[in-house]
């Protein structure tokens, strides 16, 4: 029990599309589905248009979550999926550098104005001084490098007529 948090990167695939209703493989078609799961769920490749995968997990992060509700949820905490843009993603990733920056120089009421904790059930410790604090700050800060520096890699890959990655958050607590 407690909070329990996704940041997911959803593939758009598109697979075949439909032309006067017939398929037409134009984009190349290339996804094959195998094993039980996909035998026993009934799963054709052809109908797939999207492939999630979780890319960064955190438990606990109260501060990263609310982080997350505010700027990509609208201010709505209710565990529903929130769209995060590539750049909230870039601007996340500055505020934690800032945010370590002062913990390091123990600022630790100015930390907590720019990136403060959030209350809820089960959310874990409130206090920014804490070690858990700068420890959620610091992985936060790896994780995002990683997937902005895969995002530049994916879309350098990408067609003209891809859609490309899509990044959503989501907690369950």
């Amino acid at each position: 029990m407690g909070l329990d948090m996704y940041l997911t990167a959803r593939h758009y695939y598109g697979g075949k599309w439909r032309k006067k209703g017939e398929w037409n493989s134009k984009r190349g078609h290339t996804l094959s589905i195998g094993g039980n799961f996909a035998k026993n769920s009934n799963l054709n490749a052809d109908n797939v248009y999207e492939i999630s995968s979780e890319i960064a997990y955190w438990r606990k992060a109260n501060a990263i979550h609310g982080w997350f509700v505010e700027n990509c949820a609208d201010g709505v905490d209710n565990c529903q999926p929130a769209y995060v843009t590539h750049e909230q993603l870039e601007n996340l990733l500055e505020l934690c550098k800032e945010v370590k920056r002062l913990l390091d120089e123990k600022k630790y009421d100015t930390a907590e104005g720019l990136l403060p904790p959030t209350q809820g059930f089960f959310f874990g410790q409130y206090d920014t001084s804490h070690e858990w604090y700068k420890e959620e700050v610091e992985e936060t800060i790896d994780m995002l490098e990683e997937i902005l520096s895969n995002h530049k890699d994916i879309v350098s890959k990408l067609e003209p007529t891809d859609l490309g990655v899509s990044y959503w958050y989501e907690a369950s607590w």
